[in-house]
């Protein structure tokens, strides 16, 4: 190598480890970077914080600061608060509020108990809460002459419970207690509702009878009621017992007293969840009257926290397409079958022509249901290559969806016959596939009508 050469490599090696060097430094110096004095002393109204349904008072905690050491040098300082269960750091904290300009902020009662209920405490627990104001210097240079320099930061830490209160319901001689804030009742007549706790009582007018919802409202201190939503849970539906994906069961009018859905059930177990989410199954729900109850019109029971545990059972020959009507006035369910289903409840797509290839241990690429349209969905790129649906989760010894008109070498264009293909069932017998031409590659939409037996096939 000659001497110019060497010397260029030898600069630009330099070059870099300087320039690695400082980079280096510089990191160390922004993370070395010392803390301003706090010289905001963030104070709190009360050390601890009681709240309840029945607090009337316009604030409950209030929070107050001196002007940061930066604003006493004359700089510019924006100033904003947070606020957080203790020891998060602040990663579930309240929606950052901005209060520059004021020394001071305060929380009703109402604000605070959402705030509970956005962490997910639970009435008669009493947390420590932690509150900060930052004081960031406001941006006056550019950012390649602005020199950094961390916020001054204020905290302060209190005590803060909502009560658990013990309000009752009383109703049709029986009594019912608030849980999580709401209660669901079966009202047996159309009549007055009384919620009542020590000094307080409010009367309801109920129009109905059957199921209802009731709810504390903690800004108006009032309570609210309707009628209920509800979910469909259980294996019967494609999303099994998964909480945060059960169906709505519908309301058919605006009283909210009928409930329709139209689906599909396979074989497997369902009841009604009334509310939806979470982790735990312990909730309330309307259930059949007995244990495997079969698919016919019959009473429904609300049932608070799951005990008994009931559920309807649909067999391999009541799977199918329904009408499923829930009348929670009269708490009667009715179920019209529209017609059979096939028996099989999840798609894949396999196949060079998809990014999975051909892996089969297990198919990566599953389909979607849409249960509106009651097809399932690939919503993806293909590429020239093949493809066909496998009917199970693994390997090449299962049944496939493939397409009933294909030409001699056993494929059919995607786009052939206006994308609409039809399809059929085929165990080992023979290998038809979908075929994608080189000039036909690109995003697609497969949506596989499994009832009327059609694979439509579009292009983005």
């Amino acid at each position: 190598m000659n001497t110019p050469m060497k010397n260029i490599i030898s600069k630009s090696a330099f070059f870099v480890a300087m320039l690695s060097l400082l980079l280096s430094c510089e990191k160390s110096v922004r993370f070395d970077l010392p803390s301003p004095e706090d010289q905001m002393h963030l104070n709190v109204s009360k050390e601890s914080v009681e709240i309840s349904f029945f607090s009337e008072e316009q604030v409950a905690v209030s929070f107050a600061w001196n002007t940061s050491g930066y604003a006493a040098q004359g700089r510019p300082v924006n100033y904003s608060f947070k606020m957080d269960i203790s020891g998060n750091n602040f990663e579930t904290s309240i929606p950052k509020v901005d209060v520059t300009g004021v020394n001071s902020i305060s929380f009703s009662p109402s604000q605070l108990k959402s705030f509970l209920d956005d962490w997910g405490v639970q009435d008669g627990t009493k947390v420590m809460v932690e509150a900060e104001v930052i004081a960031s210097l406001a941006e006056t240079e550019s950012i390649e002459t602005q020199k950094y320099e961390k916020p001054e930061v204020s905290k302060v830490t209190f005590e803060l419970t909502c009560l658990q209160e013990d309000i009752q319901i009383q109703t049709g001689g029986k009594t019912y207690v608030f849980v999580n804030n709401m209660a669901f009742i079966v009202v047996e007549d159309a009549s007055d509702v009384k919620c009542v706790s020590g000094s307080f009582s409010k009367t309801i007018s109920v129009p109905e009878k059957g199921l209802w919802w009731f709810g504390l409202d903690y800004v108006n201190r009032n309570i609210n009621f309707s009628r209920p939503q509800m979910w469909m849970l259980g294996d019967a539906d494609v999303n099994g017992w998964w909480l945060g994906g059960m169906p709505e069961i519908p309301a058919a009018d605006d009283s909210g007293k009928i409930k329709k859905w139209n689906g599909i059930l396979f074989p497997g177990e369902m009841k009604f969840s009334l509310t939806f989410g979470g982790e735990d199954f312990t909730r309330p729900y309307l259930m059949p009257l007995v244990e495997n109850a079969p698919l016919s019109n019959a009473g429904i029971q609300y049932v608070p926290a799951g005990n008994p545990d009931y559920k309807w059972r649909v067999s391999e020959s009541d799977a199918g397409e329904y009408n499923i009507t829930l009348d929670i006035e009269n708490m009667t369910i009715s179920f019209e079958k529209l017609r059979d289903a096939l028996p099989y409840r999840e798609i894949w797509i396999c196949g060079n022509a998809t990014s999975a290839g051909w892996e089969s241990n297990p198919f990566p690429l599953k389909l979607n249901y849409d249960r509106n349209e009651k097809v399932f969905v690939f919503d993806g790129h293909l590429s020239p290559g093949e493809f066909k649906f496998p009917l199970a989760e693994r390997t090449y010894e299962i049944p496939f969806l493939m397409p009933t008109v294909v030409g001699s070498d056993g494929l059919i264009p995607v786009d052939f016959l206006g994308w609409i293909h039809g399809i059929e069932v085929v165990n080992g017998e023979y290998d038809h596939k979908w075929k994608v031409e080189e000039g036909d590659q690109g995003d697609y939409i497969l949506k596989v009508d499994t009832i009327n037996k059609q694979m439509r096939a579009q292009k983005k």
